[in-house]
């Protein structure tokens, strides 16, 4: 900002000694005004004028800062009194220099922080002052009062300088841009018992409507939160009603109109939209009642038709507004939202691996079949694996994934589970023994040479899911699904008649310690990560997300700083049970909130072999 400054002449100033003061910074934008009974008493409570500024001295040719002192003054910005009338030299900023160190030239900043018990009286008066010219206009009372009312004052900030030397004119900078503008709202007081003129207005002018959920579902019945907001000119009772798309509605409901502080008018408040609607009526809410359909295109025209009769299992769209009843006919714009009511698959994705991968030697021999499975929801599925022999010629048979289609085993049994994160998953592990026996299990034209038990085959395989109308994906980086025998020189006796069958288990997908040979992997996972009252320390939540109880590992933290590594921390994490948490604490030699990141590592020696490797790494940021 510029400057303004005022000059002490001491008894023998310096030869053209000049001094500068200037706000740099007005903190205090506002100062609100309360009071009662038709007039302004106070400022609100702790209310103080802050600022900053700067300032500079030359004590001339031969003299010397002997020290300075600065305060602010307060002026009116309306009424017919020029200038700064409110000095408040009480409240100063002030430095002196002892003899032998007392400057020529000196520059400086400070602040200032006055309390409203300085200046409360001056302000409280500007509001005063604006009541009575809006009075000598013509206004009643109750029309000055009824709304907050703004004005302002003007502040600046004042130094008084003293210097030594040899006598001599005193020149110092005035600048107006030093004066910066407070605005103050005098506050709205309680309606006065004269004649209202507005009472004449409608009770409500404006109405709106938002629908938001309400409860988190994985299916329907959903809940929905219809919330009303109205508007209006004056205090008073109305009624509404919401209308559906289908020219249905519910209500009548009652609304209050109340004067907020603000000083206008507002009501609001949520009904509960169950969705799907029923087809005559909602409970808890009102009943359905037809109404006339609005002409097409006119003001009320709906953005689309509402089923009469919905289900839990459709695609749903809701369309509703709120109308006021009465004259003049308030309405809201239509409200819409789509809401999904059909059930999710109970498998999406599916992914397997095969051990061993490859066998060599003593024919038959059994490889096991590890699956995974993950969902959009709970429930029993059914499913197939088809296998593939990838070396047989294509003899009439149908060729898919590289090979032929010779086989299937099953069906199976599964039962999809939600685990502690939200997610849908479950396993299971089958045993097919190889080369295969011929069974009803085969299927397709295989009509190739029969394979010798001497030789070597592969196998490639796919879960299908036949009770499901929507085909699972295989995830990524499980294909080729396979297994490879070789069995030696040795003819296998099992195999009379060539290969072609199918060694067929038929076992239900079930959690470890229910009898079954699962051999799933646990799943260590990193939750969430946030400060500890303890400023050295960081608390990492770790989850096991899987039906095993998890070896112990460790965890790693790595604080950096400046690009570089400041330093490592490795903590140790206990055994956790099926579905358990913990809080892991990691404590730094540093404060936590002074890292630019600190990254995380959970098992970062594999010591625990997982279902899921990527879920075990985290980056945290103060």
């Amino acid at each position: 900002m510029g400057a303004l400054a005022s000059a002490l002449l001491s008894a023998a100033p310096a030869l053209a000694d000049s001094e500068f003061v200037g706000l740099t910074a007005l903190h205090t934008t506002s100062i609100e005004v309360t009071g009662s009974n038709l007039e302004y008493t106070a400022v609100k409570p702790l209310s103080v004028i802050s600022v900053e500024f700067t300032l500079k001295t030359n004590a001339g040719e031969s003299g010397r800062l002997k020290g300075y002192k600065v305060w602010l003054e307060l002026g009116s910005t309306t009424g017919s009194i020029p200038g700064f009338e409110y000095p408040m030299p009480d409240h100063y900023h002030k430095k002196t220099f002892p003899v032998g160190k007392r400057p020529k030239i000196h520059g400086d900043k400070g602040a200032l922080v006055v309390p409203a018990l300085a200046w409360q009286d001056f302000v409280v008066a500007q509001c005063n002052g604006l009541v009575a010219d809006l009075r000598k206009d013509g206004q009643s009372d109750d029309q000055i009062f009824r709304k907050d009312r703004t004005t302002s004052i003007k502040v600046r900030a004042v130094m008084k300088a003293e210097f030594s030397g040899i006598a001599g004119p005193n020149d110092y900078a005035d600048d107006p841009d030093n004066i910066g503008y407070i605005k103050v709202v005098c506050k709205a007081q309680v309606k006065s018992t004269v004649f209202d003129p507005d009472a004449l207005l409608p009770v409500v002018t404006e109405a709106g409507l938002q629908l938001a959920k309400t409860t988190i579902k994985k299916s329907c019945p959903l809940d929905l939160g219809a919330a009303v907001q109205f508007r209006g000119g004056r205090e008073g009772q109305f009624q509404y009603r919401l209308r559906f798309t289908d020219n249905r509605y519910m209500g009548p409901f009652t609304g209050t109109m109340t004067r907020q502080p603000s000083g206008d008018y507002r009501f609001g408040t949520t009904h509960k939209i169950t969705v799907p609607l029923p087809p005559g009526g909602h409970a808890g809410a009102g009943s359905f009642t037809g109404l006339p359909q609005d002409k097409p295109g006119g003001p009320g025209s709906t953005p689309g038709g509402l089923a009469a009769q919905q289900t839990p299992e459709d695609l749903h769209k809701l369309g509703l507004r709120v109308e006021v009843l009465g004259d003049p006919q308030v309405k809201s714009d239509w409200a819409t939202e789509i809401v999904d009511c059909r059930k999710k698959p109970i498998v999406t994705i599916w992914s397997g691996g095969v051990t061993p991968k490859k066998h060599k030697g003593v024919c038959p021999a059994t490889a096991t079949l590890s699956l995974q499975f993950r969902g959009g929801r709970a429930g029993d599925f059914t499913y197939v694996i088809k296998v593939f022999n990838v070396d047989a010629s294509h003899g009439g048979g149908l060729e898919t994934l590289g090979g032929v289609h010779i086989a299937n085993v099953g069906p199976f049994k599964g039962k999809m589970t939600q685990m502690p994160d939200g997610s849908f998953r479950t396993s299971a592990v089958q045993n097919l023994q190889f080369p295969l026996k011929k069974t009803q299990g085969q299927i397709g034209g295989y009509a190739a040479s029969a394979s010798k038990p001497s030789g070597k085959t592969t196998y490639r395989f796919k879960v299908v899911f036949p009770s499901q109308a929507h085909e699972p994906m295989q995830e990524h980086g499980t294909v080729p699904f396979e297994y490879t025998q070789d069995c030696g020189p040795a003819r296998n006796p099992a195999v009379a008649g060539g290969p072609g069958g199918l060694a067929q288990t038929d076992r239900p997908n079930t959690a470890p310690g229910s009898g079954s040979t699962s051999q799933m992997l646990p799943d260590l996972k990193l939750v969430k990560v946030k400060k500890s009252f303890k400023p050295f320390e960081l608390l990492v939540q770790v989850a096991n997300n899987s039906f095993l109880t998890t070896k112990p590992t460790q965890l790693r933290a790595t604080y950096k700083q400046g690009g570089a590594n400041k330093q490592k921390v490795t903590v140790k994490v206990p055994p956790l049970k099926p579905g358990a948490s913990k809080w892991i604490p990691v404590t730094f030699k540093a404060p936590v909130a002074q890292a630019d990141s600190i990254h995380i590592q959970l098992d970062p020696n594999n010591t625990v072999k997982e279902a899921k490797e990527t879920n075990n790494a985290a980056v945290y940021q103060p």
